[in-house]
């Protein structure tokens, strides 16, 4: 996870080997990413940060709305705690 660059925003880098993209973002070496216009993005960071800490495993849902790229990166719009193994 990677926060920064002056916004309440969090990238998001994960063990797959593949990128899903379909909302066709430019950006793909860079891992997922919260946007800043939306009002679950805080709820996000908290359940992936408590899940690092955890060492569980998550998965993301990634907008399929064509363009919907901020800071050009597939967006998060929801995230799921898996059952630890």
């Amino acid at each position: 996870m990677e926060a920064g660059w002056g916004a309440d925003t969090l990238a998001v880098r994960t063990t797959a080997s593949v990128i899903v993209n379909p909302a066709g973002c430019p950006v793909l070496d860079a891992g997922y990413v919260t946007s800043t216009t939306d009002p679950g993005r805080t709820l996000y960071h908290d359940i992936l940060r408590d899940a690092l800490w955890r060492n569980w495993p998550v998965q993301l849902l990634i907008s399929g709305q064509t363009g919907d790229c901020p800071f050009g990166k597939p967006r998060i719009i929801s995230v799921l705690i898996l059952k630890p193994q």
